[in-house]
């Protein structure tokens, strides 16, 4: 999977961390099975893996932008907004998205806000894709106390080790709304630890989701600093659309990441509601949210490419190569330790798929 010949997409504009763009939908005539490498990064889609030696990537590239149903459109973003608040920042909680946030058990982990399988770069080597498809969960009963809930699905490179602070991931959550409303959305985000607007993820507004969608997602490092992130939803018609995102500070991409996770709430003083990014106060991170109640999120085709910086060597990394990591929970009174979200590798029709389920919530 050779990434040469991107073009330069999103400008960071002074004061700014992260920007994501919606790469725009290539002409009805365009034809990703055929088009050369340099129209494919021209129209902002991936590179065409090496059905020999990246047999699952290619396989995953085939189902998103050449199987049938397929229809490119424009993303349509929005930058997520903080929690405004007057009751002082959670000082005693601000919990990492990343590194930080697991500790180690054997061959197990357990996290406060993850459950998945991270995979680790190694010799020299570093990751330049990740993929992966689901399907949207139902959902539980909403919290009788009318309070908001959300989890998520998602993948994403680096952020998993202490040294390295940058990960670009996509995905899509789901919950519900303090109103009693119904929450599913597609998201990009290129966090960078606990700071600034990289905390806040940007919202895909153009392609709603229902429970039962069969979603599939693309996430492609063009360089360092800047990546592609792509989604189908199957299920509706093949909707096909592409972001493009750039950072100020570069990925190390030491890992490899699919995971379900506990987000948590990103605050800011009520004094400052409705300012730009470039303009918003410090961010601080709150509590973990409420866990809503959801079926099953099964990770299916997952695999990553792993590559030395020259791009001489690689090899495609599975869901055999990782560790998983299992969530849990502290409750008081009495105090007690729980693991309610827990990973597990299936075999099914000779593919490996990544299982997560959860525990009934207690309201």
């Amino acid at each position: 999977m050779s990434l040469a010949g991107a073009p330069d997409g999103a400008t960071l504009p002074p004061g700014r961390d992260v920007v994501f763009t919606g790469c725009e939908a290539p002409e009805a005539e365009f034809d990703p099975a055929t088009a050369s490498a340099e129209a494919l990064a021209a129209h902002g889609l991936p590179p065409r893996p090496d059905p020999q030696r990246e047999p699952a990537l290619s396989a995953h590239w085939r189902g998103m932008f050449v199987e049938e149903p397929i229809k490119f459109i424009t993303a349509e973003l929005t930058q997520n907004a903080p929690l405004p608040r007057d009751d002082g920042f959670l000082q005693g909680n601000n919990f990492a998205l990343g590194g930080g946030s697991a500790r180690r058990l054997t061959a197990r982990q357990l996290s406060r806000n993850w459950a998945g399988a991270v995979a680790g770069a190694h010799s020299g080597m570093r990751f330049n894709g990740i993929v992966g498809s689901w399907c949207v969960p139902t959902l539980g009963a909403a919290s009788t106390e009318g309070e908001e809930s959300l989890i998520s699905a998602w993948i994403g490179l680096g952020g998993a080790r202490r040294y390295d602070r940058s990960m670009p991931q996509m995905g899509s959550e789901h919950g519900w709304h303090a109103d009693g409303n119904e929450v599913h959305r597609l998201w990009c985000q290129w966090w960078q630890g606990d700071h600034g607007e990289a905390m806040l993820s940007t919202i895909i507004t153009n392609m709603p989701l229902q429970p039962g969608d069969k979603l599939l997602f693309s996430l492609v490092l063009t360089a360092p600093d800047e990546v592609l992130c792509h989604v189908k939803n199957v299920t509706q018609g093949g909707l096909l659309t592409g972001v493009r995102g750039r950072s100020r500070r570069p990925a190390k991409a030491s890992s490899a990441e699919w995971v379900v996770e506990r987000p948590a709430e990103v605050i800011a003083p009520l004094l400052f509601q409705g300012l730009p990014p470039a303009d918003l106060p410090p961010l601080r991170r709150g509590r973990l949210m409420r866990r809503p109640e959801v079926g099953p999120i099964d990770f299916q085709g997952a695999a990553a490419l792993l590559s030395t910086p020259d791009r001489n060597r690689s090899r495609v990394v599975s869901l055999r190569d990782a560790e998983l990591l299992a969530l849990y929970e502290v409750s008081n009174k009495p105090t007690r330790l729980t693991v309610p979200i827990r990973p597990k590798l299936v075999e099914q029709d000779g593919s490996t798929l990544l299982s997560i389920r959860g525990e009934a919530v207690q309201h």
